[in-house]
C-alpha cells in the first residue's frame, strides 16, 4: 500500500503551511485570510448564489422527469442497503455538530440583528419569522442539493458508466478520454477542500461541547478547554477510522439517528410545544414564499453585507464537503433508483433539518421573548453557550445538557470516521484490478493530527470567525468542482442515458462489495 504523492503532498503541504502561518503569525495571518475571504465573496457572491440555486433547479427537473426511474447500477442491480439503513447513514454523514451549534444561536442573531436593507424591526414578529426561515434556507433544500448533484454524478459514473474509482470519474462525461490526466489534480484539490471543511467542522464540534464548561471555568481558559476537547475528538474518530471496521458506520448511524429523535422529542415535549408549532408553521410560510428572493439576495447587488456574512458563508462551507461526500453517498446508493436517491439525500434530510431547527430554534426564540436572557448570553459568552442556556430553562436541565453533549460527540465522531477514511483512501494508491477503497493508517493519523492542530489554532485565536475562514478556504475550489459536476450530470442524463450500457446491469465479473464501499473487479 503506497501513497499517491501527487495527491497527498500538495494538499498536505498547503494545509500544513496554513497551520504554520496561523501558529507563528496568529491574528496578523488571520486578518490576511479575512481580507481574502471578503474579496472572494464580494467578487463571486453571485456565482455562489445563482450556482447553488441552479443545483436545486436541476435536482427538481431530474426528479420530475422520466429519468428519475433509472436505477443506479443497472435495471437488475440489487440494493446494498434498505432505505432505513440508507437514510441513517446518509443523514449522519451529512449532519454533524454544525446544526447543533447554530440551531439555537443563529435564529437569535437574525431576530435581534436582521439585515438592515429589509427594514425589519429587531425583535419584531417579522424578524422572528425571517430568523427561523433563514435557518431553513441555510440548512435544507439548497444545502442538500449541493451534496446531491456531485453524489448522483459520482454514482452514475461509477456504476452505470463503469469509470475508475476516483473523483475525476464525475467529470468523465465532459473530459472523455483525458479524464485520467486530471485525476491526480482533481483528487488533490478535493482533499484540500475537504480537510479545510473538516477542520471547520471539528472546530464547530469543539466549540459546541465547550459551551457546557463556560459556567464552570473562566473565559480565559477557553483555549485550553478547546485544546482538550479537540484532542479527545481526534483520538476517538482516528481510533475508529484506523480500526478498519467501516461496517461499524452502519451501527453508529442507527444509534445516532435514534438519539437525534429522542432529544428532539424531549425538547418538543418539555419545551414550549405550542410556540414551537406556531413558529415552524409561520417560518415555513415565509420560507416558501420568499425562497427565490432569499436565494438571490447578494451583497454586490444590494450593498448589504449580511448575505456575505451568512448564506454565502454557508454555501462555501457545504461546498467544501461536497466532493468527498459525493464519494461516500454515491458508493452506498447502488441498486436504488434516482428518484429514491433524491428522496434519501435531498428531501428526507432537509425535512429532518427543518424539524430540528424548528424545535430548537423555536424554543430559543420563545425564551428570548420571555426574558431576553439567551441573546444576552450569546452577546457576552458566545454562541456556543446558547444551547445550554436553553436546556437550563427546561425540566431536568443537567440530564438534557449531558445528553446533548453525548449526541454532539457521537454525531461528530460518526461523520468524522468515514471522512478520515475517505481522505486517506484518496491519498493511497488502489491495487490494480481492485476498486475497493483501501487506505493507509499512517496517512489517516498524519491527516487527523494536522487537521486537529490547525482547527484548534484558528478557532482558539478567532473563534467563530476562524471556523468560517476554514470553511471558505475549501469552498472556493469546491464551487468550481461542483458546478463542473452539475454539467457532467446534465450531459449524462441527456446523452449517455441513451446508451444501452447506461441502463443495463453491471457485468457478472464486476460486483460491489457488501456495503457498497467499492467495486471488486474479479
Amino acid at each position: 500500500m503506497s501513497t499517491r504523492h501527487g495527491v497527498f503532498w500538495p494538499s498536505y503541504g498547503a494545509f500544513f503551511l496554513l497551520g504554520g502561518l496561523s501558529f507563528f503569525y496568529g491574528r496578523d495571518f488571520i486578518s490576511v485570510l479575512e481580507q481574502a475571504k471578503n474579496f472572494v465573496f464580494s467578487e463571486l457572491d453571485w456565482l455562489y448564489a445563482y450556482g447553488t440555486l441552479g443545483m436545486v433547479i436541476i435536482c427538481f427537473i431530474i426528479y420530475l422527469s422520466p429519468l428519475s426511474q433509472i436505477k443506479i447500477g443497472g435495471e437488475h442491480a440489487k440494493p446494498l442497503l434498505n432505505k432505513k439503513q440508507w437514510f441513517a447513514i446518509s443523514l449522519c454523514t451529512t449532519v454533524t455538530a454544525g446544526i447543533m451549534f447554530w440551531a439555537t444561536s443563529e435564529p437569535l442573531i437574525h431576530m435581534m440583528s436582521p439585515p438592515k436593507s429589509l427594514g425589519l424591526l429587531p425583535g419584531s414578529a417579522g424578524a422572528e419569522q425571517f430568523a427561523l426561515a433563514t435557518l431553513f434556507h441555510h440548512w435544507s433544500i439548497t444545502s442538500y442539493a449541493i451534496y446531491t448533484i456531485p453524489s448522483l454524478a459520482f454514482a452514475l459514473a461509477i456504476y452505470n458508466l463503469k469509470q475508475p474509482f476516483t473523483l475525476a470519474a464525475i467529470f468523465s462525461p465532459i473530459l472523455g478520454q483525458t479524464t485520467k490526466r486530471f485525476a491526480t489534480f482533481i483528487d488533490g484539490a478535493c482533499v484540500f477542500t475537504l480537510v479545510a471543511g473538516f477542520a471547520a467542522s471539528l472546530g464547530t464540534g469543539a466549540l459546541t461541547i465547550s459551551g457546557s464548561f463556560e459556567h464552570h471555568f473562566a473565559k480565559d481558559s477557553q483555549p485550553l478547554i478547546l485544546a482538550g476537547i479537540t484532542v479527545l475528538l481526534v483520538v476517538c474518530f482516528t481510533t475508529s477510522a484506523m480500526s478498519g471496521l467501516i461496517k461499524g458506520i452502519r451501527l453508529l448511524s442507527n444509534i445516532n439517528v435514534w438519539l437525534f429523535f429522542v432529544i428532539l422529542a424531549l425538547i418538543f415535549l418539555l419545551g414550549p410545544t405550542k410556540q414551537i408549532m406556531v413558529s415552524i408553521a409561520q417560518a415555513l410560510g415565509y420560507f416558501f414564499s420568499h425562497y427565490f428572493s432569499m436565494s438571490t439576495f447578494i451583497t454586490s447587488r444590494t450593498g448589504d453585507p449580511w448575505p456575505n456574512q451568512w448564506p454565502i458563508f454557508y454555501w462555501s462551507s457545504w461546498l467544501s464537503w461536497a466532493p468527498i461526500t459525493a464519494v461516500f453517498l454515491g458508493r452506498i446508493s447502488y441498486g436504488h433508483r434516482i428518484r429514491d436517491f433524491i428522496h434519501i439525500n435531498l428531501f428526507a434530510p432537509s425535512l429532518f433539518s427543518c424539524i430540528w431547527i424548528g424545535v430548537f430554534g423555536g424554543s430559543a426564540i420563545f425564551y428570548q421573548k420571555l426574558d431576553g436572557g439567551l441573546y444576552t448570553a450569546l452577546s457576552t459568552l458566545g454562541p456556543n453557550v446558547v444551547s445550554y442556556e436553553l436546556l437550563g430553562r427546561l425540566p431536568f436541565p443537567l440530564f438534557l445538557m449531558g445528553f446533548f453533549v453525548v449526541v454532539t460527540f457521537l454525531s461528530y465522531t460518526t461523520a468524522a470516521d468515514s471522512t478520515t477514511d475517505a481522505i486517506s483512501a484518496l491519498c493511497t494508491k488502489q491495487p490494480d484490478g481492485e476498486l475497493m477503497a483501501v487506505s493507509s493508517n499512517l496517512v489517516k493519523l498524519v491527516w487527523a493530527v494536522t487537521i486537529g492542530f490547525v482547527s484548534w489554532i484558528l478557532v482558539a485565536l478567532a473563534g467563530v470567525e476562524g471556523m468560517k475562514l476554514l470553511s471558505c478556504l475549501g469552498g472556493l475550489p469546491a464551487l468550481f468542482l461542483v458546478i463542473g459536476a452539475a454539467f457532467s450530470l446534465i450531459k449524462m442524463i441527456l446523452v449517455d442515458v441513451k446508451q444501452d450500457s447506461f441502463v443495463r446491469n453491471l457485468s457478472a465479473d464486476a460486483e460491489p462489495d457488501g456495503l457498497g464501499f467499492g467495486v471488486s473487479r474479479k
